[in-house]
């Protein structure tokens, strides 16, 4: 696909550095290709990777745009800037391009339990629990996504779909006890005291457990009052 040599040299040295994660060489790298082959989408693709890994969401979301506007089916790119648009809360244009991704892919999991967290954000709570069900059928996790499930029934008040849920949740656990149980087991009835406290424990863990307590300020940084 790279016809000009010099550029094949430079997207060989930007794949390179990918492997050593030198992301400034590799974004580096893929730039000199792009002036040697501005019309492959895959260069354009692994450019905005290399961006997104340097934390240039606005740059890699230009590089997505490139690629869709060669290949407007080019995997997974639909999914990346609907992420990047989740981040700025834009989760109604995020479902569009999911949306698109799922029609290109039907099998995308990921694109679906994504759509579930978006149409949740839109409190859309019957679109939300469709979604992570066609997550779960496609084999995602289904204690967690039963979990997620049970919470966009309980908005709309479709008990029997809750109660499908809790059964199910129930099911799972009984046949998988190594599955930790999602939070909803706080309120449903016939969940034990070990599966609580589990159930809280991890909800708190994913939760509250990467924020640390801020140092204490310095000597010299706290204010002195004179009287």
């Amino acid at each position: 696909m790279r016809h000009d040599p010099r550029a094949e040299e430079a997207f060989n040295r930007g794949i390179a550095a990918t492997k050593e994660n030198n992301w400034a060489a590799a974004e580096d790298a893929f730039s000199a290709a792009l002036r040697w082959d501005a019309a492959n989408a895959i260069v354009w693709y692994n450019r905005m990777c290399a961006r997104d890994k340097r934390g240039d969401k606005d740059g890699a979301l230009k590089d997505a745009q490139r690629v869709l506007a060669i290949d407007p089916k080019y995997p997974l790119v639909h999914m990346y800037i609907a992420g990047v648009l989740a981040s700025k809360n834009d989760y109604k244009t995020g479902i569009e391009h999911l949306v698109i991704e799922v029609e290109r892919d039907p099998l995308n999991r990921a694109a679906y339990q994504n759509l579930g967290t978006y149409f949740e954000q839109l409190r859309c709570y019957n679109e939300a629990y469709k979604c992570y069900e066609i997550a779960m059928i496609l084999g995602g996790d289904r204690t967690m996504l039963l979990g997620c499930m049970h919470y966009a029934a309980s908005y709309v008040c479709r008990w029997d779909w809750t109660q499908r849920c809790e059964e199910e949740i129930q099911w799972e656990l009984k046949w998988s006890p190594n599955h930790t149980p999602p939070f909803q087991a706080l309120c449903i009835p016939g969940f034990d005291r070990h599966q609580m406290l589990a159930a809280a424990k991890h909800t708190w863990d994913s939760t509250y457990g990467k924020i640390k307590p801020m140092d204490p300020p310095s000597r010299k940084e706290v204010p002195c009052h004179s009287i």
